[in-house]
């Protein structure tokens, strides 16, 4: 496998732990990071990459960092894109771009672009008063969705009102403030995703389709390959390339989709980074979601996408009590057939992502059932 030539490191905003997993990457292609974390107790800290210790809400830091870099990404899309532009220096480039970190923040300007690039969506409006909803439920139906439209993640900031008497109470608690858009409600049969990558040179190379479960708008399992006719499958692939290839975009992207039980495919929502949806690429794919994006962003070529085995699946370990939190496990799992990452947080809240298991086996579902065994050989405990 190739290996980086270049000495100046990337550059990552943000510390947790999809910057602990991409770090891990980078070092495998003896490829130096860079990583600026506000937190000194963060997954990457703790993991020993070199993190500088500042906040990147401030000038100064976030200046002083930048000006040893030529390249940066991100962790995640909830940043100051205008800070970015000010601090910047001319020869600084950011993978994926700022332009489309803006866009893909704004879930209204996201849905717009897929509308516009002929991409199938939930119909969807922007709404500022109890009468626009309304009249998107007499249009829609009910149940109503409605998001805030930046800085929702995990579920936050989505709003299933169910009818009238829900909007009511929505209308008159909660939305002061809000910046809102309405979608209709799709009656999904199966939540899936895909992990796309995009070069510099702009080759596109696509991972697997997944199918994902979620509870309380938090991810519990991926399992891998979906089990969805393969002109589906197809047909994903190619809307992934659409969108990466229309914001030229370069890095791993999400793309999360819903399935309807007549086959009917909806993109859900876009992320511009290295997603929970793909960990399990790390034991499941010849190259990970993690390799990819650094080999995307430093001008490698972007490395093979199939599995290593028939079946893979990815189990979120999720907190059980507020608190510090230690982790015993065995020194092998599900007898050698499941993996632990574990993200090194020093704090646990419930639900809280606090490392996953990746397992493998003869069928997707197989796999998924060793990573629920495996977990079983996994106790969490108070830290003393």
């Amino acid at each position: 496998m190739a290996h980086a030539s270049q000495t100046s490191p990337v550059g990552i905003l943000g510390g947790g732990q999809l910057a602990m997993m991409l770090g891990e990457a980078a070092q495998r292609l003896n490829m130096p990071t860079s990583i600026l974390e506000r937190n000194s107790a963060s997954p990457a800290h703790a993991a020993h990459f070199p993190v500088t210790i500042g906040d990147w809400r401030n000038p100064s830091d976030l200046k002083t960092w930048l000006a040893s870099l030529s390249i940066v990404t991100f962790e995640n899309e909830f940043v100051d894109t205008g800070a970015l532009r000010e601090a910047a220096h001319s020869n600084l480039q950011f993978f994926p771009s700022l332009d489309a970190i803006d866009l893909i923040q704004d879930k209204l300007y996201q849905k717009e672009f897929l509308k516009n690039a002929g991409l199938p969506v939930p119909r969807f409006r922007s709404v500022s008063t109890m009468a626009d909803c309304e009249a998107c439920a007499d249009d829609w139906g009910w149940p109503l969705v409605l998001k805030e439209r930046r800085m929702g993640y995990d579920g936050k900031g989505t709003f299933v009102l169910r009818g009238p008497d829900a909007l009511d109470g929505f209308w008159s608690h909660y939305h002061a403030g809000r910046d809102l858009m309405a979608e209709e409600f799709i009656p999904f049969a199966t939540e899936l995703a895909i992990q796309v990558a995009r070069g510099k040179d702009g080759s596109v190379a696509h991972f697997p389709v997944v199918e994902t479960f979620q509870s309380n708008s938090i991810c519990l399992w991926a399992k891998c390959p979906a089990l969805i006719p393969r002109n589906d499958a197809t047909a994903i692939k190619q809307m992934a390339s659409t969108v990466i290839n229309q914001l030229n975009a370069v890095g791993v992207f999400a793309v999360e989709l819903f399935y309807t039980a007549s086959g009917e495919i909806f993109i859900n929502e876009l992320a511009p980074r290295v997603h929970n949806s793909g960990h399990y690429t790390i034991e499941g794919c010849k190259t990970s979601q993690f390799e990819q994006h650094i080999r995307a962003v430093s001008g490698l070529a972007l490395g093979e996408t199939s599995l290593t085995y028939p079946g893979v699946a990815m189990l979120n370990i999720l907190g059980e009590f507020d608190g510090q939190c230690d982790i015993q496990s065995p020194s092998s799992l599900a007898n050698g057939h499941a993996a632990l990452h574990w993200y090194h947080k020093q704090d646990s809240r419930r639900g809280r992502k606090l490392g996953h298991i990746t397992a493998w086996g003869d069928t997707a579902n197989a796999a998924l059932a060793t990573a629920i065994e495996a977990r079983k050989e996994i106790e969490l405990c108070p830290k003393k």
